[in-house]
């Protein structure tokens, strides 16, 4: 599809062009830039809850982009996001979680407005679903990677000095737990190696964002860090608040 098509596609106004225009841009960089100069960011917005389609775009226009942060935050994408990272889909809310992440990632502003609370709670509830106080092993592929992947909006915030105390909040009212999180840590090395759902650096990025979650409650003891996350944490720079954090790729599209 050529720059032509993805206009064209935007001056149809149809569901159908979402669909067509989110799989033109699906690994062909310069078909989102041209996307991001039409109106479709703004339509798909209002077809979230409808369209994984839909959430594709917003993920493709809002990477390392912060015109388009600003826009859906603008907009009400991040409580639309939020809606469906708690309420949709697997597939749906794995996209919308990663949508959130790249809005969160790059702009301040939205790090302010983002309303912690609700993927907090959908946080925990994971976390109690996945059962580590049993002590098994025994965890569903889909719930340890949707738990990591809901603490990857809340890191970004987190690393924001104005975040900071907003983050911890929301995950204390939750009753998140320094400890659930340390289990999570292990349950994604454990499925990672069982299961090969994510490649090797998006799984280390993940591991990194979760252990630095986990560093916001006081008093939390260390845990040792695999030997890839290790190497993944001086490029990702989460010790530092202002520097860029390498999210993970969207997940991948289950059957």
């Amino acid at each position: 599809t050529n720059y032509e098509g993805v206009e064209a596609l935007a001056a149809l106004g149809t569901e159908q062009s979402i669909e067509a225009a989110a799989a033109a841009c699906a690994g062909c960089p310069p078909n989102v830039s041209r996307l991001r100069e039409t109106a479709l960011l703004q339509r798909a917005l209002r077809s979230l809850s409808a369209s994984d389609a839909a959430l594709r775009l917003v993920v493709d226009a809002t990477h390392l982009h912060p015109p388009s942060t600003k826009l859906v935050g603008a907009d009400g994408g991040l409580s639309a996001l939020t809606a469906v990272s708690t309420g949709g889909a697997f597939d749906a809310r794995l996209l919308a979680l990663t949508a959130l992440a790249n809005c969160l990632e790059v702009d301040l502003e939205n790090c302010r407005r983002f309303e912690c609370a609700p993927l907090a709670a959908r946080l925990a509830s994971l976390l109690k679903t996945i059962g580590f106080d049993d002590n098994s092993d025994d965890w569903r592929v889909e719930d340890v990677l949707e738990a990591a992947h809901c603490a990857v909006p809340l890191a970004c915030v987190a690393r924001r000095e104005a975040g900071r105390t907003k983050a911890l909040a929301a995950l204390t009212g939750a009753a998140v737990a320094p400890t659930a999180l340390a289990k999570l840590l292990e349950a994604l090395a454990v499925v990672q190696a069982r299961s090969g759902a994510l490649d090797r650096d998006a799984a280390a990025a993940l591991a990194v964002l979760v252990r630095d979650l986990r560093k916001l409650f006081p008093g939390a003891p260390a845990t040792p860090e695999p030997k890839r996350a290790r190497q993944q944490a001086s490029p990702v720079g989460v010790e530092t608040p202002t520097s860029d954090v390498v999210l993970p790729p969207p997940p991948p599209r289950t059957p």
